[in-house]
Parts: C-alpha cells; structure tokens; sequence
C-alpha cells in the first residue's frame, strides 16, 4: 500500500514545518499561510492550522 497523499490539522505549525524541512531535510513542495505540503518519497503531507478547538492528532507514522 502507497499513502500518495495526506492532509493533517495542527495547532503548532510552525514547529511542525521546522522539524519536517530542518530537522528531517524533506523538501517543501508548496507553501501557504496557514499550511504547507512536504514530500516523503512518494507521500504528500499536508499541515494546516487546525480551525477547530478540538486536540488535534500530536504524532502519526507510517
């Protein structure tokens, strides 16, 4: 099985666009202001600032 794409909601953007592009080195493939998509071999992550209040998932793997 091949996750092509994926969108995840967070409160903490800026640290997550940190760890993604600085940390792990993956490139950043599109950015907006309230979001932003890296590339995971052949994955796309999408992160956007979470609209609700409720606690939005804090790790996923795969």
């Amino acid at each position: 099985m091949q996750i092509k794409e994926i969108h995840l909601e967070t409160h903490k953007l800026q640290a997550l666009k940190t760890f993604y592009t600085q940390t792990l080195e993956l490139p950043m493939v599109k950015e907006k202001k309230q979001s932003f998509t890296i590339e995971a071999g052949v994955s796309k992550i999408t992160f956007s600032e979470a609209t609700s209040s409720k606690q939005p998932l804090y790790h996923f793997a795969f």
